[in-house]
């Protein structure tokens, strides 16, 4: 079963004192209905974030988490930042009995930093019920 990844980047550096819009989304998109939830984060390294994305649970075959525009301020010297998206999802299979193997592929045009990383999902609770075989992702964007 394949699910398929994406990031959408886009900046706009026509804003005054040298700021921009960022708008940013991470994506996910599967073959059949599985649990998924996450969240997308808009990130100028692992201590600074600009912007947050909805986060999104339910039994369904996408999502996606981000924003369509997110303001940035430029450097203290004027320089514009250097961004990426994180994006963290989690699919599992729906039916307590299935097991198989869940592939998280890129979107033909997206590029997976390398620090990207997929491992087994922990078993998780949702509407009553317990879902033990999955995927927790941490999907990294090259930086734009």
């Amino acid at each position: 079963m394949t699910c398929h990844v994406n990031f959408t980047r886009q900046r706009k550096r026509a804003l005054p004192r040298g700021a921009s819009s960022a708008r940013w989304y991470g994506g996910i998109g599967c073959g059949r209905t599985l649990l998924l939830y996450g969240q997308a984060f808009l990130l100028q390294n692992h201590k600074s974030y600009w912007g947050l994305g909805n986060y999104y649970e339910g039994i369904i075959r996408s999502a996606d988490s981000g924003d369509k525009s997110t303001y940035v301020p430029p450097e203290s010297s004027g320089k514009q930042r250097s961004l990426y998206i994180r994006h963290l999802t989690n699919a599992y299979f729906t039916n307590p009995l299935t097991t198989g193997v869940i592939t998280i592929t890129p979107s033909k045009g997206t590029t997976l930093n390398k620090a990207t990383k997929c491992q087994l999902g922990k078993p998780v609770t949702y509407g009553g019920r317990t879902y033990t075989e999955g995927l927790h992702c941490d999907l990294y964007s090259e930086r734009f």
